[in-house]
């Protein structure tokens, strides 16, 4: 019993760097703010969120279509 503890404990742990680790891995590189995109939101949103403009936003991601925010997916607000 004990063993299954402590593998358990070990499983746990390892998820849970991993979950963390992967916040980091999505994040764009050298971006000190950032916003995750949720059901519904916009280019525009996201930009109000950030408190820049669109085309701020825009320029500090590489994209100006924005018709295809990803869910789940961080964007960012500043450099």
């Amino acid at each position: 019993m004990n063993k299954i503890l402590a593998l358990l404990v070990i499983v746990f742990a390892v998820l849970g760097f991993a979950a963390a680790e992967s916040l980091y891995d999505r994040v764009p590189a050298g971006c000190k703010s950032w916003h995750q995109v949720a059901s519904g939101y916009t280019c525009d949103s996201m930009a109000r969120g950030c408190g820049i403009s669109l085309s701020a936003f825009q320029a500090l991601n590489n994209y100006p279509p924005c018709g295809n925010l990803e869910i789940g997916q961080y964007y960012c607000c500043q450099y």
